[in-house]
């Protein structure tokens, strides 16, 4: 397990921020190459190449999740040095303004452009912009109608912060100490980190075709190892199964999605 500095970020953690976050460039440009005609706005003609769908596969079976675990982490950091006013407005700053910003200027021109390539009459970017904000749709923008877009990811960031924020810092609090005292590396406590997964893969109904309980149990997930560091021995010690048995699902999965 890799140290931790004194202000409590490690080198590891950040790196894993580092390359799931470039990994998105070639991730977006391997979808192009997804047949599926709601995969991607804006290609006019999509070729099938296997290799590339493969890949893009591949990276969507964990790149979304390790990213939400990472901020999970990242807010047990950001709760050791502020106080909830503190917290709610660097939170605000970091996420608030950003998505908003994006919400009210480069989306509606996406769903704008896609708009062009799909209907017979092209609408104006007045009548699509006005559309965008007064109605609700399947919140996928094919439809025209309001959608965060691939701003979807920071979304659900705040929301899941304002959610569970009071519950981050009386967690802090009131069972750190608790915690912290009691055998981490035993296997009953692996019983947390299966109740925070299994749920998550199950079938609830999602936004925008992005399961928030999915991707909410991930975010919990990473604040709850960043709360408690030994947990990473029972990951290291379960890590090479995982592995492999990853590793076979994944093949067994390749026919199927390429025939």
């Amino acid at each position: 397990m890799a140290e931790e500095h004194p202000d409590g970020h490690r080198p590891d953690i950040d790196w894993l921020r580092v390359i799931a976050v470039l990994l998105l460039v070639p991730f977006h440009a391997a979808i192009a190459f997804n047949l599926d005609p709601t995969a991607v706005m804006l290609i006019v003609k999509q070729a099938e190449v296997p290799a590339r769908v493969i890949f893009e596969h591949f990276l969507e079976l964990w790149q979304m999740p390790l990213l939400f675990v990472l901020a999970g982490w990242s807010v047990w950091l950001s709760i050791a040095k502020r106080d909830q006013k503190e917290f709610l407005k660097e939170r605000g700053s970091r996420l608030g303004i950003p998505l908003l910003f994006g919400i009210v200027v480069l989306i509606p021109i996406a769903v704008y452009m896609y708009q062009l390539e799909v209907q017979a009459t092209p609408p104006t970017f007045w009548a699509v912009w006005i559309g965008f904000f007064t109605q609700i749709g399947d919140f996928t923008g094919y439809d025209g109608k309001w959608t965060p877009g691939h701003l979807w990811f920071i979304l659900y960031l705040l929301i899941f912060t304002l959610m569970l924020y009071w519950v981050f810092y009386w967690y802090r609090e009131k069972r750190l100490k608790k915690m912290a005292e009691q055998n981490e590396t035993s296997s009953n406590n692996l019983m947390p980190l299966v109740i925070m997964i299994v749920p998550g893969v199950l079938s609830f109904p999602s936004f925008g075709m992005k399961n928030m309980f999915y991707y909410g149990t991930f975010f919990v997930l990473g604040y709850i190892l960043g709360a408690h560091l030994n947990l990473q021995k029972i990951i290291d010690r379960i890590a090479p199964v995982a592995l492999i048995l990853g590793t076979i699902l994944f093949i067994v999965e390749i026919p199927p999605m390429i025939s």
